[in-house]
């Protein structure tokens, strides 16, 4: 799986909302969408925010 696809699966995983995941990484909800189709990747720091959010460590979000 890709890095969006696993973000794209965890969240939805965990019952989110684009909108409801991007409030609370404090990013447009745009942002989760381009991440998701793997259009951009975000950077350490969100990456780091999303592993909180989705209760995940970053190498399970990254395999």
């Amino acid at each position: 799986m890709s890095l969006g696809e696993n973000i794209k699966h965890l969240r939805e995983s965990k019952g989110l909302t684009m909108k409801e995941f991007a409030d609370k990484l404090g990013v447009e909800r745009v942002s989760v969408i381009r991440w998701e189709k793997g259009d951009t990747e975000p950077k350490f720091e969100i990456l780091l925010k999303i592993c909180s959010v989705l209760s995940c460590d970053l190498n399970e979000l990254t395999k």
